[in-house]
């Protein structure tokens, strides 16, 4: 499996979401996995190279249809209310013995006129 670099913007104080389809990137056929029992970690931070004790938020994984490969990642408006400027974030497969980066990029906040 590849990682696929891609961004995302959202405006400060709005619930992020936002849906992966995981495929098997290193097949010419890029096709969907079978997500089915599957354990994910979404992390956003300044840069790629900065610890988890520099983590700006977190987002909760809920598989949405895991024969699809549907991941959705949510990051409350708590979270992105604190945030303004690119940062990068990057969805992990967790389990043990199959550990892999699925998908990182940018994850951008704007200002917005609208109090968070």
């Amino acid at each position: 499996m590849a990682s696929i670099d891609q961004g995302v913007t959202w405006r400060k104080g709005e619930d992020a979401v936002i849906l992966f389809t995981v495929r098997d990137e290193d097949r010419d056929s890029a096709a969907v996995l079978d997500i089915t029992g599957w354990h994910f970690s979404f992390k956003i931070k300044r840069r790629d190279e900065d610890t988890d004790a520099s983590l700006v938020a977190t987002g909760t994984a809920t598989v949405i249809n895991a024969a699809a490969g549907e991941v959705q990642i949510a990051v409350s408006s708590a979270s992105t209310a604190a945030m303004v400027g690119d940062y990068r974030y990057s969805l992990w497969r967790t389990d043990i013995g199959a550990a892999s980066c699925l998908s990182q990029g940018y994850f951008s906040v704007v200002d917005t006129t609208q109090d968070a």
